[in-house]
């Protein structure tokens, strides 16, 4: 389609005669269903009006569980083309203009060797064809892609050259004042827009934004969609912006041009004696901000629709004691999962949410401890001191930390730092009870070797003697 818009052809596509929900079938009206190739932005769509005696309305409504009538809508693939106005939103709105397509109304056609009622928007698009080529004659060349052109006259002179349709419906969508997705533009006053488009020469400078962007001609910058009319021969500089930011996280590169000159330079300079279109292909890139309160900040640019898969870690140690645990992401996305997927149909603003965790350390010689290891901050740490030899109550724990003392098996702490907690033990009196019955017995016990040992001493002595005397 773009290359035939290139060579000035022109497409007049009706928008349907379903109304809102254009399905012939009639299957349902819960949603919209645009019209294809109506939405295409590169075709002039006809929607249609009733005449009602001297007064114009949408033709339209709802009929056996359907709609019906002139579609309109918003295309769910293609995004709102720079020569739309930005009040339609962010997708191509549907259709550009109307004309008579009501039964109530309709056209006698000769069709077959006999005279027929003929309605729909599949007689009103060859109308606007028909006026099309008029206009064309009177400039004597073409005028390529009229959209540009109709929605120009919106801004300028819109009801010098448009009847504005402000009433009926086409089953999801009213008719109102400006453009509406039942009539578009409205009907045209054939005689007054043939005479506003009477031009001699152009150069129609287009863009497949769907943004306003700004170049430079010789020197001036003008906002796209640009017509420049002239006489007889045209010299331009041309500066096209390789980066252009629509806001801090919206921006568009510069790709290519295509039409009357086939380039990638954003610097052309052009020399004319004929009309012609050029159009100018941009990437949209949208950024995304991450902020959070420790070390994940993150900004990046990514092309429009990109599939982004964000992975944030479940944890990240700030020190070797301190460490933070995702808990969500709010913002444009709300989440608990730490991956997240995201289609860039636009920018987003996220924040990591954190919980901050303490480690809790006993340096120890003896006994189990019970308690040790991460807490969330706020939270109570519960340790407990264990004395594998705790039935003899030999020893009692002492607890130290923060430069606190105290006789416990048992701490709790409100976490809002990490803590050492130094666990050392003290002997009881029973300790000291066992440690005399142990001397005593070990008294006793040396005792009776010495006993033992002196008997034997003295036995052994006397029998040395008697032997001793048998000599």
């Amino acid at each position: 389609m773009k290359k035939l818009l290139v060579k000035a052809s022109r497409f007049f596509f009706p928008s349907g005669d379903w109304g809102s929900s254009s399905d012939p079938n009639r299957k349902g009206i819960e949603k919209p269903i645009p019209f294809y190739p109506s939405t295409d932005p590169y075709v002039i769509s006809v929607g249609g009006t009733k005449i009602i005696g001297n007064k114009e309305v949408a033709w339209g409504g709802y009929l056996d569980n359907g709609t019906f009538g002139s579609g309109g809508g918003y295309s769910y693939y293609f995004d709102r083309p720079s020569y739309q106005p930005e009040e339609i939103g962010n997708k191509r709105g549907f259709p550009d203009v109307a004309y008579n397509s009501a039964e109530e109304s309709g056209y006698y056609v000769y069709f077959n060797g006999e005279w027929k009622l003929g309605y729909g928007t599949s007689l009103a698009a060859p109308q606007w064809a028909a006026l099309y080529a008029i206009i064309s004659q009177i400039n004597n060349r073409s005028l390529g892609f009229l959209n540009p052109y109709l929605y120009k006259l919106y801004k300028e002179s819109y009801n010098e050259v448009f009847n504005d349709i402000t009433e009926g419906s086409n089953g999801l969508y009213k008719a109102g004042k400006g453009w509406d997705p039942v009539t578009g533009l409205g009907s045209p006053k054939a005689y007054e827009l043939a005479m506003k488009l009477r031009i001699s020469k152009y150069l129609l400078i287009i863009s497949n934004s769907t943004d306003p962007v700004i170049i430079s001609i010789n020197n001036k910058n003008y906002t796209l969609p640009y017509i420049i009319n002239f006489n007889d021969y045209l010299n331009i500089t041309i500066s096209i912006p390789e980066v252009y930011y629509i806001n801090n996280n919206i921006r568009y590169l510069y790709l290519f041009s295509e039409g009357i000159l086939n380039t990638n330079s954003s610097f052309i300079k052009l020399s004319l004696n004929s009309s012609g279109t050029l159009i100018l292909h941009f990437k949209k890139q949208f950024k995304i901000n991450i902020i959070s309160e420790y070390p994940i900040q993150y900004q990046e640019w990514y092309d429009s629709n990109t599939n982004l898969i964000l992975t944030i870690p479940e944890n990240i140690f700030i020190s070797e004691n301190q460490r933070i645990k995702f808990l969500e992401v709010v913002g444009d996305i709300n989440s608990t999962s730490n991956s997240i997927t995201i289609v860039l149909d636009r920018p987003y603003n996220l924040r990591i949410i954190w919980d901050v965790e303490y480690k809790i350390t006993v340096v120890k010689i003896y006994g189990v401890v019970l308690g040790e290891g991460w807490y969330k901050k706020g939270n109570i740490a519960k340790i407990k001191i264990l004395d594998p030899l705790s039935f003899l109550y030999l020893l009692k724990p002492k607890i130290k930390y923060d430069n606190v003392s105290i006789y416990s098996n048992q701490l709790d702490i409100i976490v809002n730092k990490p803590y050492k907690i130094y666990l050392e033990w003290e002997f009881t009196i029973n300790f000291y009870i066992l440690i005399i019955i142990f001397l005593f017995f070990l008294s006793f016990i040396i005792l009776r070797i010495y006993s033992k040992l002196k008997f034997l001493s003295s036995k052994y002595s006397s029998n040395l003697l008697i032997i001793s005397s048998c000599q």
